[in-house]
């Protein structure tokens, strides 16, 4: 009963958001919980052309679903 979203939306990125955020679920209460985080340190320039094709999709209006269980 444990679940975790990743919410991308590229229009926020604006140098002070990431542009994404992260939940957790508790099925219980039937809610959504933000997950604060941190980026430490500077992302790879490399992995520029990988999320970009991510987020291409994104951008387009397409919504994309992506599922993990433990």
């Amino acid at each position: 009963n444990k679940a975790v979203a990743l919410v991308i939306d590229p229009y926020k990125i604006n140098g002070k958001s990431f542009g994404f955020e992260i939940y957790r679920a508790n099925f219980k209460a039937k809610k959504w919980y933000s997950v604060p985080f941190d980026i430490k340190g500077h992302l790879d320039v490399r992995m520029l052309p990988e999320i970009l094709e991510f987020m291409n999709p994104i951008v387009e209006g397409r919504a994309i679903y992506f599922e993990y269980d433990e």
